[in-house]
């Protein structure tokens, strides 16, 4: 029972981190993406 208790936690911390990780990983295209056309923008406007 202990034993069961202990591998269902570390399969919780585990699910934990990956969805963390994928979360991360969702999450930084679009900051980046987002990031590249205010750049782009601002550029456009100062070149005219």
């Amino acid at each position: 029972m202990i034993t069961l208790t202990n591998q269902f936690r570390q399969l919780t911390s585990t699910a934990i981190i990956l969805g963390i990780i994928f979360g991360i990983l969702m999450i930084w295209p679009s900051i980046i993406a987002l990031f590249l056309g205010v750049l782009l923008l601002l550029r456009a406007c100062t070149s005219e």
